[in-house]
């Protein structure tokens, strides 16, 4: 599919609507969100090494990130909080949009605070 990659689809609607379909037909795998919890999917699927996410869904859209961020730590161990350098509060996301120092890796906007 995509040079080689595996590539899996997550959505809410049924199996043989239009976009599991078109995924199944381009070679990727269609997992259906309401049968398998999007914390269960490593067990399910195996681990993630990206996730693009493309649905507008904005719950599904937190519980990817929340889960993918959960592995992550799991897996590099105090390397994830160092590649976080800096957090940004909503209020000023705009910060996050401009060119950095070279100490600077990953920006994240907090919706928290």
């Amino acid at each position: 599919m995509l040079r080689g990659a595996k590539v899996t689809g997550m959505d809410i609607v049924d199996e043989d609507s239009l976009r599991p379909r078109l995924l199944k037909d381009l070679g990727g795998k269609y997992i259906d969100e309401r049968k398998v919890q999007v914390t269960d999917i490593n067990d399910y699927n195996g681990a993630a090494d990206f996730i693009l996410e493309a649905t507008g869904i904005a719950q599904l859209q937190i519980q990817l990130i929340d889960t993918y961020l959960q592995e992550s730590k799991e897996r590099w161990s105090g390397i994830i909080e160092q590649v976080i350098t800096e957090r940004i509060s909503f209020t000023n996301f705009k910060l996050a949009l401009h060119q950095h120092g070279v100490d600077k890796i990953k920006v994240v906007v907090d919706w928290m605070s």
